[in-house]
């Protein structure tokens, strides 16, 4: 039945006519004023006996949402109603219909196979109207279902099709409330309403990001969870950004496919229908949250009606709204009120351009900051300052009333407070400013790839990067703010694109620049210090890196509280570093401390602190402790699987990271599956050549080797060594860890002269680049020296092994365990030359330097000792 407003019109009228009536009086009166209008009467008499049945359906606004007339409006006849409960469809058992809408049915469900037990909500395309057009839109809500990794979207579990051909799908069953019941039910203030209502948002800019608009956003397709979490459902009528059609195809029934009263002017015209539709949705949403009704003020229930409102009046200022409490009324008046005015405006130009900007206001009004909707005032501006620093503010009025008589002094004070205040204004408009510039130099820098100006050549991104990084440079050294912004934001992508060396002048000058024209201990610079710290531990300059990060640190825990999100990265940063020079023992607690953090201000889920979690559980990996290790991987998988896009780098690295777990656990299989799943993920997303995807192919290489497939584990490491040659030039770093590993295969496999020549090239570069005395080098020279030794080449060898010791008491003094290195070759040298005499003192300070700072089982200690007894029983072998 397409929806008639005059229909429903007249049904209204003679509804609150009939409801007047005694029982026995009302059949009499249908009979009269419906007259041959049996499609009047047949909706008169559902519409009755909802009413009988139901006592909130009379509510103003309720009957719009009532199940019973969404029905009337997606054209539902009574013989739609047929069920399927206690019917199997693929591996589920079909319980009950918990929900039914113009295209399908959803039912409760549960596995049926005996595999495990599981509930889901299982949704099928009504009988009579699997049309071309309704299994195009089923498909499309399958796609989008499937495109959804959010935490707050309910994800798609399976799908197929019915004994009958009609096709299905499984989603995840969630067991909640409406969004608006749950608030109303629990008493939540204002304040916890907009937290809420921020998660929904959040997914609807997830779902924009991956060109979906929603076009049904309303109380009833989301469900809050008993814990709190809500769950945005029903994408049966969403639209795929590129690509659809359906605009076009729906004219005739288009109301078919929206809630009226949620709807947005644009979807009730019959004008496109983009992302800011769903802007309006979500204004429509809060509004209702906020006040408990609609926005606006409706005579009837009728569809038609309510169209005419949305279309033709203006909605009610929230704080208006008497249906609240005086306490919420002022609670909304000012930035809510414009906030909601502004994400309802008729117009879709003059909305909010984008979710993430209402969201983006509805936080800044949450931390007391300015927002975007309300006009940028003096007044307006002080008033927020005052609001935020309510204490300072108060205790200077205070101060005026109690010390009236020292008005001199006072009048200083509060010059001195309005000094402040007029300079936190400044820094706003300079950060307008800012922005404003920043736009400005953006849209310069992409001009360079419009093709009246490329002329065919295509552009790349390093090209755009290096125009860029020349522009900043050139053009605003009179903003060095903005230009530090700049340098530090170009520097971070080359750093990502692992160009270290164009990476360093950029984000060195942007930290010079901030601590030059920035007040000390600014957060700010605490932003460059971890920037360039990062960049410090890629190319290996450790102790440099740690002090920059632990100077970040110190600013970020001073200025933002230790449960800032941004001290929980710079624990994170200090903890990386002293992981990669491998004191994990020190890494471990910094590494906990930070996930803390950011499980306490962004949630066990998200993204940093699944990252943290990560680097804990290699942390514990790379200890030995591999079953402590493996359920923190696993539970980050989980959720990533969950929460990310099944393609994204992320879950790669710790696909990675179990799989190299389970390498060590001997389960060879299931680790190249995780290898290959890691692979191909890397390579879709960066391409066969980026640091990524080298380091997987270098750990598959290992697990070849262990395989017993020797051929296939070299031509991967060679591979690897032509790329980072190819990619980052013959002298980078990278390129001497792909030797270093190439080296050691052919090591274990007794092929001494090959690996002796990738050692010797792998120290020269590390030499170069690190330094000649630089720590890392001690292990990989004294490798180097028992390549040697082995060969018989023993004044090389010497001559390594003292450099390796040398190295690793320069580095960290004449106890540091790593002198013993150097020494125990030193006394394999003097035996193999056959003066064991000059073996023993060597050997004899290797262990005392071993037994000091390890445990007594130490494989090398054993290996040591057994050397000096060699020595001692050569000694005594000997003629006297």
């Amino acid at each position: 039945m397409p929806l008639d407003g005059e229909l429903f019109d007249r049904a209204d009228r003679l509804l609150e006519a009939a409801l007047e009536l005694e029982d026995g009086e009302r059949a009499a009166f249908l009979d009269r004023e419906c007259g041959a209008d049996a499609e009047l009467r047949r909706l008169l008499d559902r519409l009755l006996a909802e009413a009988r049945t139901d006592p909130s359906f009379l509510r103003p606004g309720a009957a719009v949402r009532s199940t019973l007339l969404e029905r009337f409006l997606n054209g539902e006849s009574p013989e739609d109603a047929a069920t399927l409960e206690g019917a199997i469809v693929g591996r589920w058992r079909i319980v009950d219909e918990i929900g039914r809408g113009g295209m399908a049915v959803v039912y409760r469900a549960e596995r049926a196979d005996g595999a495990f037990e599981q509930t889901v909500a299982l949704k099928v395309v009504k009988r009579g109207t699997d049309t071309d057009e309704v299994v195009r839109r089923f498909g499309q809500e399958r796609q989008i279902l499937a495109l959804a990794r959010h935490p707050d979207l309910a994800r798609l579990l399976d799908g197929g099709v019915t004994p009958d051909g009609r096709p299905y799908f499984v989603m995840e069953y969630v067991e909640g409330e409406p969004i608006d019941r749950y608030c109303d039910g629990r008493g939540l203030g204002v304040a916890e309403r907009l937290r809420l209502f921020l998660r929904v948002a959040r997914a609807v800019d997830y779902a924009h990001r991956n060109l979906v608009v929603h076009r049904d956003i309303k109380p009833s397709n989301i469900l809050v969870t008993r814990e709190g979490h809500p769950k945005l459902l029903d994408f049966g009528i969403a639209k795929l950004v590129e690509g659809d059609g359906a605009e076009q195809t729906v004219t005739g029934t288009r109301m078919r496919f929206m809630t009226p009263a949620y709807a947005s002017p644009e979807q009730l015209a019959g004008a496109a229908v983009t992302t800011v539709s769903d802007v309006y949705q979500l204004g429509v949403l809060l509004y209702v949250l906020l006040t408990g009704a609609l926005p606006y003020r409706v005579d009837g229930t009728a569809p038609g009606e309510i169209a005419r409102a949305i279309l033709e009046r203006d909605p009610t200022r929230p704080s208006a709204s008497r249906a609240i409490p005086e306490r919420r009324r002022r609670a909304l008046r000012g930035d809510l009120d414009n906030i909601l005015l502004k994400a309802l405006r008729k117009e879709p130009e003059r909305r909010y351009g984008t979710v993430a900007q209402l969201v983006d206001d509805v936080e800044r009004h949450l931390d007391g900051r300015p927002v975007a909707a309300r006009s940028d005032t003096l007044s307006y501006r002080l008033s927020k300052l005052v609001a935020r620093h309510k204490l300072a503010f108060g205790t200077a009025v205070t101060a005026l009333a109690v010390l009236g008589g020292l008005v001199a002094v006072h009048v200083v004070r509060v010059s001195r407070e309005r000094d402040r205040a007029l300079e936190a204004l400044r820094q706003v408009e300079q950060a307008r400013d800012e922005l404003n510039e920043l736009a400005t130099f953006l849209t310069g820098l992409f001009e360079v790839s419009d093709p009246s100006r490329a002329r065919g050549r295509t552009i790349t991104a390093r090209e755009l990067l290096e125009a860029g990084a020349a522009r900043v440079r050139r053009e605003l050294d009179d903003r060095p703010l903005t230009q530090a912004r700049l340098m530090l934001a170009i520097g971070k992508v080359y750093r990502s694109l692992g160009l270290y060396d164009d990476a360093e002048p950029l984000l060195t000058d942007a930290l010079r620049s901030r601590r030059a024209n920035l007040p000390p201990g600014s957060p700010e610079i605490a932003e460059s210090l971890a920037a360039l710290g990062t960049l410090r531990m890629l190319t290996s300059r450790l102790d440099e890196a740690e002090t920059l990060h632990r100077q970040a640190l110190a600013i970020r825990e001073t200025r933002l509280g230790a449960d800032a999100p941004a001290v929980g990265e710079s624990l994170n940063d200090v903890a990386s570093v002293l992981f990669a020079r491998g004191e994990l023992d020190d890494a471990e607690p910094l590494f906990r401390r930070a996930l803390a953090v950011y499980q306490r201000s962004e949630g066990p889920e998200s993204a940093r602190a699944v990252e943290v979690l990560s680097n804990l559980a290699v942390t514990l990996l790379q200890a030995g402790r591999l079953d402590e290790s493996e359920p923190l991987l696993r539970r980050a998988i989980a959720i990533q699987r969950r929460t990310l896009p099944r393609d994204h780098p992320d879950l790669a690295m710790n696909l990675q990271n179990l799989a190299t777990l389970l390498t060590r656990h001997e389960r060879l299989a299931e680790s190249e599956e995780l290898y290959d799943e890691a692979l191909a993920i890397l390579t879709r997303a960066f391409g066969e050549e980026h640091d990524q995807v080298v380091q997987v192919l270098s750990n598959i290489a290992y697990l070849y080797e262990l395989e017993g497939r020797v051929d296939d584990a070299e031509r991967l490491h060679l591979r690897t060594v032509e790329m980072r040659e190819r990619t980052l030039g013959p002298d980078h770093i990278a390129v001497s860890h792909a030797l270093g590993k190439l080296a050691l295969l052919y090591w274990r496999h007794d092929r001494i002269e090959d690996a002796l020549a990738a050692q010797h090239r792998m120290n020269a570069i590390r030499s170069a680049v690190l330094g000649s005395d630089h720590p890392r080098l001690v292990a990989t020279v004294a490798l180097e020296g028992e390549m040697n030794r082995r060969l018989r080449r023993l004044a090389e060898a010497e001559r390594l092994f003292r450099r390796s010791a040398a190295i690793a008491e320069n580095a960290r003094g004449p106890d540091d365990v790593e002198i013993a290195l150097g020494l125990h070759g030193l006394g394999r040298v003097a035996l193999d030359r056959g003066t064991p005499a000059s073996a023993i003192a060597p050997l004899e300070r290797a262990i005392e330097l071993r037994r000091a700072a390890l445990a007594p089982d130490d494989p090398l200690l054993r290996e040591i000792e057994a050397d000096l007894e060699r020595a001692r029983s050569a000694l005594d072998d000997r003629p006297s």
